[in-house]
C-alpha cells in the first residue's frame, strides 16, 4: 500500500500512473471531472499508446463536468474500437477510482484535471493487486463499477452535442449559470431521477459479467483459429520446410508470428497493426490470400519459426503432458515454460533484483530465472504450487477457458507475474490440435489482417 499525493507527501499520480500501465489488462476509471490537460488527456492517451482497453465512468449533469473535449476523444475512438467505452452518471458520481486491472487499484480525492494531478493537495491510496486479492476487495471493487455501471448511460453524440452547447452557454452566461443548469436538468429524461444509487445493490457483478465477456471472446477467437489452422497448414500453402505431422495449430501461430514481425513490423511504427487493420477490413479475405502466398514463399529468414516447431513446442507436449508436469523436475520445468513467447516479453522487462541478480544478464538468464520461480511459488492464497496452477489450466475439468480465467482471478490459482497470454499460449503448445495457441501478438496479426478483434487483456 501506498500513499498517493505530492511528491513531498507521498508519491504522485503522474509516476503511479506510468508504472501501473504497462502491465495492467486494461483500465477502469470511475471520476467525476475531467478535463483535457495541458497537452494530451490525463490517464487515457497513455493508456491508449499501450493498447490498453478503456472503460471510463464521468460525471453528466447541468454543470459539464467532463470537458466537451474529453468527451469528443472518446466518442471519436468508440466508433472504431470496442476497446474503449465512455459512459455518464447522472449527478450522483462523486468517487475518484482507477483501476489498473491485475496491476493495483487508486482511491482517494483526485479528479482527471491537469490542477488535480500536478497542483493540487490531493491524497489517496493505492493498494497492488495482491493486497486486493488477498483482503476480498478485487469483487467489492467489481460490485462497486457495477454499482456505476447499473446507473450509468452511453455516450453518444446527442449527449456530446448537448454537453458541447451546454458549455458554450455556462462560459458565456456564468452569472446565471444556476438557472442554466436547472433548465437544462429538467430537459433531459436521463436527468431526471436524482435517487441516490448508494441505496442499489447490484443484481450481478461486473466480475462475472468480466469473466463471461472473456470467455466469450476466447471462444469466438477459437472459433476464427481452429479453421486458419487448418488453412495453413494445407499442402498449398505450408512452406517446403516446414516438417509432416506439424500441428496445423503450430503452423498456424508461427504463421501469425512471422507475418506480425515481419511484415506488420511493430518496430516500424506504434500501433503498426492499427495501420494494417485500416488498410484491410474491406478485404480481409484478400489481405489472407496475400499474407498466405507471402508465407508459402518464405522470403524471409524463418529460423526463429523454425526452431520453434521443431524443438519448442514438441517440449511442451512431452514435459507438459498431463501425466509428467506434476513429476518434472524444477530446471525441466523452467526450461519447457521459458520458451512461452508471452512469459518471455514479461520477465525480459522485470527488475534485476526482483529475480536474483545485482546487474542484468540479458534476457535469457533473467527468463529461467523468472520459470525457476514460478516453480517455487504458491498462488496468491497459497493454496496451490506453481505446477499445480499449470497443470489445472491445461488439464483441468470443464471450459478451458473458464480454467484460465479463474487462474488469472482466483486468489487460490492466481501466481504472481503470470498472464491470461501466457497460459493461453501454454495451452497452445500443450494441446495445439484442441487449441492454437494464442496471445496478444496473435490477436494484433489476426487484427492486422482486417479482422475485428479485441487486442488488450481482460
Amino acid at each position: 500500500m501506498k500513499l498517493i499525493g505530492l511528491e513531498k507527501a507521498g508519491y504522485p499520480l503522474p509516476n503511479l500512473n506510468q508504472d501501473c500501465l504497462p502491465d495492467c489488462e486494461e483500465v477502469k476509471a470511475a471520476i467525476p471531472y475531467a478535463d483535457y490537460g495541458n497537452s494530451e488527456l490525463l490517464l487515457f492517451e497513455a493508456a491508449r499508446r499501450l493498447d490498453k482497453p478503456i472503460t471510463f465512468f464521468g460525471r453528466i449533469d447541468g454543470t459539464c463536468p467532463i470537458d466537451p473535449k474529453v468527451l469528443r476523444w472518446f466518442l471519436m475512438r468508440q466508433k472504431d474500437t470496442a476497446d474503449v467505452e465512455c459512459r455518464l452518471v447522472p449527478h450522483w458520481l462523486h468517487a475518484k477510482v482507477i483501476w489498473w486491472v491485475g496491476v493495483g487499484a487508486y482511491i482517494g480525492s483526485a479528479n482527471l484535471t491537469d490542477r488535480a494531478w500536478n497542483q493540487n493537495h490531493e491524497a489517496g491510496v493505492f493498494l497492488t493487486q495482491d493486497e486486493l486479492d488477498v483482503q476480498g476487495m478485487t469483487q467489492q471493487l467489481d460490485g462497486f463499477f457495477d454499482q456505476v455501471a447499473e446507473k450509468s448511460i452511453p455516450l453518444d453524440e446527442r449527449i456530446y452535442n448537448d454537453q458541447l452547447r451546454l458549455h458554450g452557454r455556462l462560459k458565456d452566461l456564468r452569472n446565471n449559470a444556476y438557472r442554466i443548469q436547472r433548465e437544462f436538468e429538467e430537459e433531459q429524461v436521463a436527468l431526471k431521477d436524482q435517487s441516490s444509487p448508494v441505496a442499489h445493490q447490484p443484481s450481478r457483478s461486473s466480475f462475472e459479467m468480466r469473466g463471461r465477456k472473456f470467455i466469450q471472446e476466447w471462444h469466438e477467437t477459437l472459433a476464427y483459429l481452429k479453421p486458419l489452422a487448418l488453412r495453413v497448414a494445407a499442402p498449398e500453402n505450408r512452406p517446403v520446410w516446414i516438417k509432416e505431422g506439424t500441428p496445423p495449430g503450430v503452423q498456424c501461430d508461427q504463421f501469425l508470428h512471422a507475418y506480425y514481425y515481419n511484415e506488420v513490423d511493430p518496430r516500424s511504427e506504434r500501433d503498426a497493426y492499427l495501420t494494417f487493420y485500416e488498410r484491410n477490413k474491406n478485404r480481409a479475405e484478400e489481405a489472407m490470400k496475400v499474407a498466405l502466398a507471402w508465407w508459402k514463399k518464405s522470403d524471409f529468414d524463418y529460423d526463429l519459426e523454425r526452431a520453434m516447431m521443431d524443438q519448442d513446442a514438441p517440449m511442451f507436449v512431452e514435459n507438459f503432458a498431463q501425466d509428467r508436469l506434476l513429476d518434472l523436475d524444477r530446471e525441466t520445468f523452467a526450461a519447457t515454460l521459458a520458451n512461452t513467447h508471452a512469459f518471455g516479453m514479461h520477465s525480459s522487462r522485470m527488475g534485476v533484483e526482483a529475480l536474483g541478480f545485482t546487474k542484468s544478464p540479458g534476457a535469457g538468464p533473467k527468463i529461467l530465472a523468472h520459470a525457476r520461480m514460478i516453480w517455487d511459488a504458491r498462488s496468491v492464497s497459497g493454496a496451490m504450487s506453481g505446477p499445480e496452477v499449470f497443470h489445472y489450466v491445461i488439464w483441468g475439468s470443464g471450459d478451458v477457458a473458464q480454467r484460465i480465467w479463474t487462474a488469472s482471478h482466483d486468489p487460490d490459482y492466481r501466481l504472481h507475474d503470470v498472464s491470461v497470454s501466457t497460459f493461453g499460449e501454454v495451452v497452445g503448445w500443450t494441446r495445439p490440435y484442441d487449441f492454437p495457441p494464442r496471445n496478444q501478438r496473435t490477436n494484433k496479426a489476426i487484427k492486422a489482417l482486417g479482422r475485428k478483434i479485441k487486442v488488450g487483456g481482460s
